[in-house]
């Protein structure tokens, strides 16, 4: 429904062949915008860097699986201010390794791109990316997504620089 808060789960699985991918952004269609209201708690950078944003708001989770780490990675991922501009990404994960993944944020043609840069080359199985929904949720519809069938645009470059680009549907409960 418009102005509805939803919850986005975006999930990237790698299969058989692929190669190791070094980054991945996904421009959201034109009806996903930031909610300006939720901007209010964004982890500062000295924060991220003094004790991981503990107290912020996060944006959401992340979850790596990869057979280099046993039981995968999985963490908390938080907008950080001061860096100029429109927030970066923390991806804070945790598991047999600590890894701190970065992102950028940008606006783009009227449409929100996020994203992940600089990924360690290691084999992953999977990679997912929760957006958190409901009152504390950074994202807010501008329309009824069930009267259409708006797409997300997702790009990857591989650690040898293939790209690779998908368009991905947004799925709604409009029950």
């Amino acid at each position: 429904m418009r102005t509805d808060k939803p919850q986005f789960v975006f999930r990237v699985v790698v299969r058989p062949g692929d190669a190791n991918i070094r980054s991945a952004a996904v421009n959201l269609p034109p009806v996903v915008l930031i909610d300006p209201t939720a901007l209010g708690d964004i982890c500062p950078r000295r924060d991220l860097e003094a004790d991981d944003c503990a107290g912020h708001r996060r944006l959401g989770t992340a979850r790596v699986r990869s057979p280099a780490y046993a039981g995968g990675l999985e963490g908390p991922v938080y907008p950080v201010s001061g860096f100029g501009g429109l927030p970066r990404l923390a991806y804070l994960l945790d598991g047999p390794a600590d890894i701190l993944l970065e992102g950028r944020i940008v606006s783009r043609g009227g449409r929100i791109q996020a994203g992940v840069e600089d990924v360690p080359n290691v084999r992953f199985d999977s990679f997912e990316l929760r957006i958190e929904g409901g009152g504390p949720g950074y994202l807010v519809l501008s329309r009824d997504i069930c009267a259409a069938s708006p797409t997300a645009d997702a790009r990857f470059r591989s650690q040898d620089g293939q790209v690779s680009s998908q368009r991905i549907p947004l799925l709604a409960d409009c029950g």
